[in-house]
């Protein structure tokens, strides 16, 4: 049950911290605080506990990189007109009775070319957005 109470805490911080625009830093750091006080509680070690907070973060810096990756590579397609070319000569290729469709081949293809769906929807998915606003069928 403790655990649970930690757990809707934590929840209830970050989302706080986010609505308010607060760092989630803060609630994230209280939240490892009591998550380590609980487990502590519980018969864990300070020095497990710690070890096993390192090889979690170890394991999320792939993420991190693959996340930096990513955003370089939207800035880059920004910078360089890409997406806006997308956009440029989506408009005139997508009909509007077509749209979603074509949205989803789109950025389905995009996504396998760079082999993340993230990337995909971060860069062709800004160009499908802007493409929507600015359709005759709004």
């Amino acid at each position: 049950m403790d655990l649970l109470l930690v757990l809707l805490g934590s929840f209830i911080a970050l989302l706080v911290s986010a609505i308010h625009g607060y760092p989630i830093v803060l609630p994230l750091a209280a939240s490892m605080v009591a998550f380590m006080t609980v487990l502590m509680g519980r018969g864990f070690a300070l020095g497990a506990l710690l070890k096993m907070a390192i090889a979690g973060s170890r394991k999320s810096l792939v993420v991190i990189h693959i996340l930096l990756i990513i955003g370089a590579l939207t800035a880059t397609w920004m910078a360089a007109g890409t997406v806006p070319s997308l956009v440029y000569y989506g408009v005139q290729w997508i009909n509007p009775h077509t749209f979603i469709v074509a949205a989803f081949l789109l950025t389905a293809v995009v996504s396998l070319l760079l082999g993340t769906s993230f990337g995909a929807v971060s860069t062709v998915g800004i160009a499908m957005m802007i493409m929507s606003s600015g359709s005759p069928g709004n």
